[in-house]
């Protein structure tokens, strides 16, 4: 995890150049997370992405966790303007674990970086992916071993010339594109692997879903082989930017013409609610 500038940590704002201690046992400890997109300082979809946050950490740590969704929401906006934000789009990280102290929750901040676009987009660059067989613990969560599983991944793709990598579970299926969801289109119809066999529940998985719909493509929940997947006709992923073409598989090359058109469903999609349950 790349730290810089100042981070949040209930509240109180660090500069990390003097505070290294203060987030170094991070690689130590089982945590979880969120990455929010923000516009003009303001947290997309925070009251749902907060829910997610406290429903994971109550089945990971046994314990209740609560955030307000105006405090965290101001703690956000003071970090922003400490790292000289750029009022556009930007992401920031959200990190919770046990505290060793109290054994309430933390809630740590990292601000991480800006973004080209503001809201989200369809990204310019089509990604080149490979497919990597490895198994994530707690698939159903998002935590630091699926952060660091993910990451190495992605940077064994980097390493021959990718952008990313396409997980395969033990089964065969695919199952993310790293933590992001995966979305296959053949024809009007789109499959996304079913939340509980590849990447956890999302505010992610959840937009790109409700892109399908406004759309008229018929989402269909199904775990695809490997194979499978080689055989689709468009394939992408929704990030907390916006929608991720994937132009390559293995040096399999897939058009973009379709999840381009996707672009015009995009507009109000940060304005969009969710349930608070999010279920």
């Amino acid at each position: 995890m790349q730290v810089k500038g100042y981070i949040g940590i209930n509240g109180q704002l660090y500069d990390t150049a003097r505070c290294g201690d203060k987030f170094s046992h991070l690689m130590e400890v089982n945590y979880t997370y969120r990455v929010i997109n923000t516009v003009a300082h303001r947290p997309l979809h925070l009251t749902a992405q907060l829910c997610l946050l406290s429903r994971t950490y109550e089945a990971l740590f046994r314990r209740e966790a609560r955030f307000d969704t105006d405090t965290v929401g101001k703690q956000i906006r003071d970090l922003l303007y400490r790292n000289s934000a750029a009022q556009g789009g930007n992401l920031v990280r959200l990190v919770a674990f046990p505290s060793a102290v109290t054994g309430e929750p933390d809630l740590y901040m990292f601000y991480g970086g800006p973004l080209v676009y503001s809201g989200y987009c369809v990204w310019h660059k089509p990604a080149a992916a490979l497919t990597l067989t490895y198994e994530i613990p707690f698939p159903a969560y998002k935590t630091a071993a699926n952060y660091l599983c993910h990451e190495s991944a992605r940077r064994r793709a980097v390493a021959v010339g990718k952008h990313s990598a396409i997980s395969v579970d033990y089964r065969g299926l695919a199952v993310s594109l790293g933590e992001n969801p995966l979305f296959a289109v053949c024809g009007r119809e789109v499959y996304i692997p079913d939340a509980e066999a590849s990447c956890p529940q999302s505010i992610e998985r959840m937009l790109g879903i409700e892109v399908c719909t406004r759309a008229r493509l018929t989402v269909t929940e199904k775990c695809l082989t490997e194979q499978q997947l080689m055989e689709t006709e468009e394939i992408f992923s929704f990030t907390p930017q916006g929608i991720l073409p994937v132009g390559a598989v293995n040096g399999r090359l897939f058009p973009t013409t379709f999840i381009r058109t996707l672009d015009r469903f995009l507009d109000r999609l940060p304005e969009m609610e969710f349930r608070e349950s999010t279920d």
